[in-house]
């Protein structure tokens, strides 16, 4: 078999650690583990005991109910992106109650929801502008937990 030696490449020499490189490389690539990104999912589910808040929302009218999204909205992605010991924060509609919602909130710990996540100042904003949906009726009742060793999530 004839080598060619690429024209940009002067002397033998550097030909033989082209090839070389090209070779370690191939090796490193088939007996490398395999590289893996641990998402922000991922490392929050790794908790014991977590604190869980499940608040419960009526509304009077589905406009009402439409409100409350918009005004979550901004307020569940702030969580999402920079508040890590929330494990996990999610508006979830009943299947049986049209006009009532849910937010299921689960926490590091009890801790960080008290100083974390209750101080924070898109939930401050969001607690204002919540009061006027009170104000025209709207029902909150909430329920916090300790989570245990038995089941999974």
């Amino acid at each position: 078999m004839q080598f060619t030696l690429p024209s940009n490449l002067g002397s033998k020499s550097a030909y033989w650690l082209f090839v070389a490189f090209g070779l370690g490389a191939a090796v490193t690539y088939l007996y490398s583990p395999p590289v893996t990104i641990e998402s922000s999912q991922s490392r929050r589910n790794k908790v014991d005991k977590a604190f869980f808040l499940g608040v419960t929302v009526t509304f009077p009218s589905h406009e009402d109910l439409a409100e409350f999204k918009r005004l979550f909205r901004p307020l569940a992605e702030h969580v999402e992106k920079f508040e890590l010991g929330t494990l996990s924060y999610k508006l979830l509609e009943s299947d049986k109650e049209p006009l009532r919602i849910q937010v299921l909130e689960r926490y590091q710990d009890k801790d960080y929801y008290l100083n974390v996540h209750k101080t924070s100042a898109p939930f401050l904003k969001f607690r204002e502008e919540l009061q006027h949906l009170v104000t025209k009726g709207a029902v909150i009742a909430g329920e916090s937990y300790l989570e245990t060793d038995v089941g999974f999530i």
